[in-house]
């Protein structure tokens, strides 16, 4: 669906448009997973692990591997050394999402030619909902194996 949206909208040269859309079904993927899992995601701690899941999903090198340290300390799967708030999760997965997304979008501002910024849109998708799922699995198992 994020590959029809976005080739969609790049053939008729809208690119920042698109970006709500693609939050949208980015947001719905994630929700989805979290209450695939049992958690509910309209509670604020459950929105800073997602936030913190888009900005780990996007990240490379070292910064990924500081963004995994985050999201296990925050499902209790490692020993929390920073807390950020809100508002702090906001800023840094937008960023994520800003410094993967920005070029592509400005491609697909272009008529016939932004298909191909489109075309970023699953790749982003996907990158983050298969974080998403392992994460959301290994802290699934984990609760179990507490309970058990």
């Amino acid at each position: 669906m994020t590959t029809a949206e976005g080739i969609g909208l790049g053939l008729l040269g809208v690119g920042i448009p698109d970006i709500p859309v693609f939050l949208g079904m980015l947001l719905k993927g994630l929700y989805e997973t979290a209450a695939r899992y049992g958690y509910d995601y309209n509670k604020k701690e459950e929105q800073i692990l997602i936030l913190r899941i888009i900005a780990a999903g996007l990240a490379n090198g070292e910064e990924k591997r500081l963004a995994d340290q985050l999201v296990d300390a925050w499902i209790g799967l490692a020993e929390a050394k920073e807390v950020f708030t809100f508002e702090d999760e906001v800023k840094r997965a937008a960023s994520a999402l800003s410094d993967a997304m920005l070029a592509a979008k400005f491609i697909q501002g272009l008529p016939v030619v932004g298909a191909a910024g489109g075309m970023s849109n699953p790749v982003v998708y996907q990158k983050i909902m298969r974080y998403a799922a392992v994460k959301y699995k290994k802290r699934y198992l984990a609760a179990k194996r507490k309970g058990a």
